[in-house]
């Protein structure tokens, strides 16, 4: 089975029948969906590239059950929607400012977070920069001149004291070595 729906399988589904749903950074909207198939009541999407988000996936769901915006997580400003749930998958080491990322999401009322990461598991509080390019959908994206801007993945360690500095609790996990990235890949559902 898909390790990203048995995750959400376990975690989201027992909690997201009538619940309003952030997909924060939803790329191509699949964890979205994933909730509004599984009965939530609502599903804010947002990312920088609207572009990757509507495609025919969406046919068969109301429209009046999810809405889209524009969301730059350099500059983020946090909406006021009554949310219960983030989503929040596979930008995080795309980003440059996660202090600043993870402290707007706390900002919300949501009582849950669904996140996923990916990075090297060491207890220390680091981040490894790199310059990343832009050439995919997935890639970061800086609306800028630069061709390559820099972006770091905060290590396991990181996430897990920031995470309990702004209140959350670490409820389930999963970690795995990824040949394939060349470094471990995990998922956290988080509560407060």
């Amino acid at each position: 089975m898909d390790e990203r729906i048995d995750f959400l399988d376990k975690n989201l589904k027992p909690v997201v029948t009538g619940a309003r749903v952030w997909d924060f950074c939803c790329g191509d909207g699949m964890n979205g969906k994933y909730a509004l198939d599984n009965g939530a009541q609502y599903v804010y999407f947002s990312d920088v590239r609207e572009n990757t988000f509507f495609d025919k996936q969406f046919n068969h769901i109301p429209r009046e059950k999810y809405s889209w915006r524009y969301i730059n997580t350099d500059n983020i400003i946090t909406p006021n929607w009554d949310i219960d749930i983030i989503i929040y998958h596979g930008q995080f080491y795309h980003a440059r400012n996660h202090y600043q990322i993870l402290d707007n999401l706390s900002q919300t009322n949501a009582k849950y977070i669904c996140f996923e990461s990916k990075g090297f598991d060491t207890k220390d509080f680091t981040v490894a920069w790199h310059f990343e390019s832009q050439e995919k959908w997935t890639d970061t994206l800086e609306e800028s001149d630069r061709t390559h801007p820099l972006v770091g993945a905060p290590s396991l360690g990181w996430c897990r004291y920031t995470f309990n500095y702004f209140g959350w609790q670490i409820c389930n996990q999963t970690l795995e070595w990824r040949e394939d990235l060349g470094c471990h890949k995990w998922r956290f559902w988080l509560e407060r």
